[in-house]
């Protein structure tokens, strides 16, 4: 049996820890001691309201079939004896990694529910990238619209903080825009 807590340690937005938190209750739902992508997952689902819209109106039924299918189909292994909290797979801690360096990428304050399952997508063996492809749904194709809409959101984003006379840093010396 695993302990309700031990929650990983990580610098994350109000929103990505939101998500991060409703895997959590998944998991302990389900009696698992860890927290997977196939969680973080169906958490993402719950938050598809901030995909961005093209994307969302083209690819969210199909989704929420991967999700209710991720689900079904969860890991049943035994994470041993000695486990007395609940722990981020490495899977998941890597997702949840990649989906900030992406939102920096794309211009974002902080990664949101767009940049997790851009993240998770990107990832051939997570749980949600093997349902899709099982399924036989494009996925490059839906990863390639995913990334290009969080693009020109983000682009759209940084525009928007230079006309009102923001401040971006610059990759070459960490000060204001300019001073390279």
């Amino acid at each position: 049996m695993c302990a309700k807590g031990g929650l990983m340690q990580f610098q994350v937005s109000d929103k990505l820890g939101k998500i991060l938190e409703e895997a959590l209750m998944l998991s302990a739902g389900r009696g698992h001691c860890y927290v997977g992508v196939e969680h973080l997952f169906i958490a993402v689902m719950d938050h598809a309201e901030d995909f961005p819209e093209g994307f969302r109106d083209q690819y969210r039924d199909v989704l929420m079939n991967v999700a209710r299918e991720t689900g079904r189909t969860a890991w049943s292994g035994h994470a041993g004896d000695t486990v007395h909290e609940t722990f981020h797979t490495p899977r998941c801690i890597n997702v949840i990694q990649q989906a900030t360096r992406l939102s920096n990428r794309y211009g974002s304050d902080s990664a949101d529910a767009g940049h997790l399952l851009c993240a998770m997508l990107a990832d051939n063996r997570s749980a949600p990238s093997r349902i899709l492809d099982a399924m036989g749904i494009d996925r490059g194709a839906c990863l390639a619209q995913l990334t290009a809409e969080l693009g020109t959101a983000g682009l759209a984003k940084r525009k928007a903080l230079d006309a009102a006379g923001g401040t971006r840093l610059t990759k070459k010396t960490g000060g204001p825009a300019g001073q390279e």
